[in-house]
């Protein structure tokens, strides 16, 4: 059962009980800092601090990763649209230590030769991913068909020319605008003895008075019709690329349910022709982001190939969605998947509890969903699935050629 507590320092908190090792603690923050809150003066600054925060110098090591490793403490870091985050998997006999690290964290103060590495760093990422990554490269291109001059049509990267523009006073005023208890939740597992002493230490953070204050406005994301196909072409494709995209605006409780359950069916069955029968590598991916006062998605299939089978894959894959059918027992194996997958990796777990408190993203908790998921039944599912793949009319094709 989840407990949820606010620190005097103004920090949100929840805590899952035990899972896994007693002698570990498990804990990701997840910060509302990505490229959906940033001006066109900004783009990339979520990005690049997320460097700074891990390259700088932590209790006399030269960065993060030499200091976490040298206490045995593992993690990861990811900036993405929405949000940023930390997740790190902590053995309680060094928590004194890690706690040390976290007064530290929250102290942003970048030299100017740092921020100058940083930067040189971050402009070459934006090179290789966005113009040499052919995948990277083209799923910019469908944000950008999708949400137009929308906050999400932002890269998580940034641009390089916002990003050689930064200062030090405009990164730290950026961090300081969003690293803020108000921004911010602690998700935790673990003992809860080393996690209430965890805690303790954690209301001691003092955090600079600068809180993400103004609420974005955004403008309309614009309709895609059923029949919107658009190729592109760039120099650097020596392949054909394919993204069959579909949109959602405005759903319901259930669909923050059941789209998870749609992927995984997909993924599962749907495409395994592909891979089986033409040899085709695809990648399938379901976002769901805020918008305003509701939560839309994006369901993407993407799917390279030869040039000379272009436009043999074109024909190809709306065929096989439009077809596409399942079983009673495909539905219920892939069901209890699902199931299993929300609660069998902690770090999976506190992931979706923080998206959800983060945001407010479902009505229901984690708990409600999963029991959700259990009392759905095979035939409301395909209805469920015809309209929302089968007959759903916001799809958008993107097809990648070279030049």
């Amino acid at each position: 059962m989840i407990k949820l507590k606010k620190l005097s320092n103004g920090l949100k908190i929840f805590y899952l009980g035990q899972l896994g090792s007693p002698k570990r603690i498990y804990l990701t923050l997840f910060i509302k800092c990505g490229s959906l809150f940033e001006k066109s003066s900004e783009f990339g600054f979520s990005h690049l601090i997320e460097h700074l925060l891990i390259n700088r110098r932590y209790d006399n090591f030269n960065n993060l990763s030499d200091f976490l490793k040298f206490i045995d403490v593992d993690y990861e870091a990811f900036v993405g649209k929405e949000y940023s985050s930390f997740l790190f998997d902590i053995p309680v006999k060094v928590l004194d230590k890690f706690n040390n690290f976290l007064q530290e964290f929250f102290s942003f103060s970048p030299s100017s030769n740092k921020l100058k590495i940083e930067k040189r760093v971050v402009v070459e990422e934006i090179k290789l991913m966005l113009e040499k990554n052919q995948k990277e490269f083209f799923y910019s291109i469908r944000d950008r068909e999708i949400f137009g001059n929308h906050p999400l049509s932002n890269n998580f990267y940034g641009e390089k020319k916002s990003i050689q523009q930064a200062t030090i006073k405009k990164i730290v005023d950026f961090f300081y605008r969003h690293y803020q208890p108000e921004n911010m939740v602690f998700g935790l597992i673990g003992n809860w003895k080393a996690v209430d002493k965890f805690l303790n230490n954690l209301q001691k953070i003092n955090f600079v008075n600068a809180g993400l204050k103004k609420i974005i406005k955004f403008p309309t994301i614009r309709s895609i019709s059923k029949k919107r196909i658009i190729e592109v072409r760039n120099k650097n494709f020596n392949r054909g690329h394919f993204i069959y995209t579909f949109l959602y605006r405005d759903l319901l409780k259930k669909d923050y349910v059941l789209m998870p359950l749609i992927q995984l069916l997909i993924e599962k069955e749907l495409f395994r022709k592909l891979r089986e029968e033409f040899g085709l590598v695809y990648h399938i991916e379901s976002n769901f982001y805020t918008y305003a006062s509701c939560l839309i998605s994006i369901l993407d299939f993407y799917t390279s190939c030869q040039v000379t089978k272009t436009k043999e894959v074109l024909k190809l894959i709306p065929a096989i969605i439009k077809n596409f059918n399942f079983d009673e027992k495909i539905f219920y194996q892939t069901k209890k998947i699902l199931i299993d997958s929300i609660t069998a990796d902690p770090f999976d777990l506190l992931e979706y509890y923080s998206g959800w408190l983060l945001y407010n993203r479902s009505v229901f908790d984690p708990e409600q969903t999963q029991r959700l998921i259990e009392k759905i039944k095979f035939q409301e599912f395909r209805r469920y699935f015809q309209e929302k793949i089968i007959k759903h009319r916001e799809s958008l094709i993107l097809v990648g050629k070279p030049s």
